[in-house]
């Protein structure tokens, strides 16, 4: 499993609202994560969470409660983690 395939399961478990009931079916089907959701639960491991902006490029930088300090980068036009890497250093803090 992908390092961003545990982070997405890692947040639907935590945000169970994600998942919606549509009419005609009782079937739950999976939503978009968007870039709340993926703080919300980084909110929950760590003392402190920032935003910054380099060089015209948006950075997430937080401090989680067990680890040293992070940076994660995230695509804000999708509200996703860039890269895999971005991805790795969340498992790793919600771990």
């Amino acid at each position: 499993m992908t390092e961003q395939l545990k982070a997405e399961a890692y947040v639907r478990k935590q945000r169970p609202a994600l998942y919606k009931t549509f009419l005609g079916s009782n079937t739950p089907r999976p939503q978009t994560i968007n870039l709340q959701d993926w703080l919300a639960v980084l909110r929950n491991h760590c003392e402190q969470i920032n935003y910054v902006q380099l060089n015209g490029t948006d950075y997430i930088t937080f401090m989680p409660n067990k680890h040293p300090y992070k940076t994660m980068l995230f695509n804000l036009t999708t509200g996703q983690p860039a890269t895999e890497a971005d991805y790795k250093a969340f498992n790793e803090t919600v771990k």
